[in-house]
């Protein structure tokens, strides 16, 4: 019996570590703004898809790269960078 709970606790951590590492490495971006910013994602394939991101939301965008559009400014992501809008503009957040 002590094997299989063994076992068992540690295929639990492992699934815990995949989830942790995979959030780890997805693009998200924060609005630090008041107002609500509509941004633009292209994935790899061409899609583009629109989302309101409502002040101090945080979403994913990508997990794999992507380009994302605000206004007039366009960034490429790989998939594991952290944005900040501030005053309608992108940052990297350090």
């Amino acid at each position: 019996m002590k094997r299989f709970v063994f076992a068992t606790d540690i295929s639990a951590m492992a699934l815990a570590f995949a989830i942790a590492s995979g959030a780890a490495s997805a693009a998200d971006i924060t609005n630090n703004d008041s107002d609500i910013h509509t941004i633009q994602i292209t994935d790899s394939a061409g899609n583009v898809t629109s989302m309101d991101i409502e002040s101090t939301q945080t979403v994913n965008v990508c997990d794999t790269g992507c380009a994302v559009t605000i206004e007039s400014e366009t960034l490429q992501l790989k998939g594991d960078e952290s944005l900040m809008i501030k005053d309608g503009r992108f940052h990297p957040v350090q």
